[in-house]
């Protein structure tokens, strides 16, 4: 798998995503989450939400282990 930059194509919703950020501090990082379509977001498994341009690329990634993420996922689909 290779990183998709966001400007290229995004994830379908709710699709469980590597997500790669960069801070206000110029900091890298890589974060586990999904894409919410509806707010054109990412939100990570800590259930913070990243607007762009802070995420500039993503992956796909297999389904989650994070109790909180999978809880997000289960209440977004009621």
């Amino acid at each position: 798998l290779q990183w998709i930059p966001i400007g290229e194509r995004l994830p379908d919703d709710l699709q469980d995503v590597w997500l790669y950020t960069a801070d206000f501090a110029g900091q890298r990082h890589v974060a586990f989450g999904f894409y919410y379509a509806e707010e054109k977001c990412f939100a990570d498994d800590q259930g913070e939400k990243f607007h762009m341009p802070s995420i500039t690329h993503w992956m796909p990634a297999t389904k989650p282990q994070s109790p909180k993420l999978k809880s997000a996922l289960e209440d977004h689909e009621r």
